[in-house]
């Protein structure tokens, strides 16, 4: 998988597996990085959620360059 696994605005049949995929990789790092942290004793322990929407989705620009 590449570094940004959505190339809007092509429609990629495999996408909701891609977020997924995209969402537990960015969880599992989070995940090492607050361990390292907390083994440092720097910082508490960081949490966090990931929500994923796979409905409908209107690429495009709005307004012009100006705004």
């Amino acid at each position: 998988m590449g570094l940004w696994p959505f190339w809007s605005p092509i429609a990629l049949e495999d996408a909701p597996q891609r977020a997924i995929r995209s969402a537990l990789a960015i969880h599992r790092e989070i995940n090492k990085f607050s361990e390292q942290l907390k083994s440092e004793k720097r910082i508490p322990t960081i949490k966090m959620r990931i929500g994923i929407h796979t409905g409908p989705v209107i690429v495009g620009t709005l307004g012009n360059d100006l705004r």
